[in-house]
């Protein structure tokens, strides 16, 4: 009886092709770990090198560099702040000057409108809030949303080569007839290298009439708490005797569907470099 030949050498052939091909493998992820470790190790070098944190260059050109930043880092936070003030500004006046209103009656038309001027059994009370409370709600609205609006509009400084630290940041506005001047209180430390300067963000002034529609508002707002409704010949009596105030200012009356309440719509009409304020607020002569 033959028995029959085991392909004894075909099996070790096999063997040694799929040994060579796992050696090949591991010889190539090798080589991809080697490659991605340099690529990381020299990323890591040009990032440090840049900062100046390895063959740092010499101090005073470290701070030649960081005097050439600091007029672009500070005119960069104030478009950020005049911006964002710009906006908390118009967005605070359509709702009768207020940020927070929890507490205050609105009615619903094209946006709320805060109930400043209610009639009550002694008669209309005047509720509209005075310009130091509108600067405070102003205030209000840059610590819930004003300073997470303007560090989104920095980048938080890293388009810039060189490190901004910032410490903590307080912005409140003054509110003038044709203008609005807001205070920034914004330390800032930039670094480079070895280098250090220690500077702060600037105020700016906005060229925005709010002063003067707010003096509008109360004039309204105190005729109607006087028992004078502000409707028709009233209106027109105003503004022929308010021509000089109500200059560059546009001013509406509507009536809410009910006819119960009178809306009234102010802004302005900026000129050139000027920005434009709105303030809506609504009178209410229901008992």
């Amino acid at each position: 009886m033959i028995e029959a030949k085991r392909p004894k050498k075909k099996r070790f052939l096999i063997r040694i092709l799929y040994s060579k091909d796992m050696q090949k493998r591991k010889a190539q992820v090798t080589l991809f770990v080697i490659v991605a470790i340099v690529l990381v190790v020299a990323a890591l070098l040009i990032l440090l090198y840049a900062q100046g944190l390895i063959l740092p260059i010499p101090e005073e050109e470290s701070r030649a560099i960081l005097g050439s930043q600091v007029e672009p880092v500070r005119s960069l936070i104030s478009n950020c702040v005049e911006q964002v003030s710009s906006d908390a500004l118009v967005l605070i006046g359509m709702h009768a000057g207020l940020y927070n209103y929890e507490d205050m009656e609105v009615i619903d038309f094209a946006g709320d409108k805060v109930v400043v001027v209610k009639k009550s059994d002694t008669g209309f009370v005047n509720r509209m809030p005075p310009k130091n409370e509108i600067e405070r709600q102003f205030e209000l609205y840059m610590q819930s949303e004003g300073f997470e609006a303007i560090d989104s509009c920095t980048n938080r400084f890293r388009n810039f080569d060189i490190e901004v630290t910032e410490g903590g940041k307080k912005i409140t506005a003054n509110i003038n007839d044709d203008s609005v001047n807001v205070n920034v209180d914004w330390p800032l430390t930039l670094r480079k290298g070895r280098a250090r300067l220690d500077t702060d963000a600037r105020d700016l002034k906005i060229n925005m009439k709010a002063g003067k529609v707010l003096s509008v508002a109360n004039d309204i707002a105190n005729m109607e708490a006087q028992g004078t409704v502000f409707e028709g010949r009233n209106i027109d009596s105003y503004i022929t005797q308010s021509g000089l105030k109500l200059r560059d200012i546009s001013l509406t009356a509507q009536h809410y569907p009910t006819a119960e309440e009178n809306i009234i719509l102010l802004k302005t009409i900026p000129g050139e470099g000027e920005k434009e304020f709105r303030f809506y607020f609504a009178i209410e002569r229901r008992l």
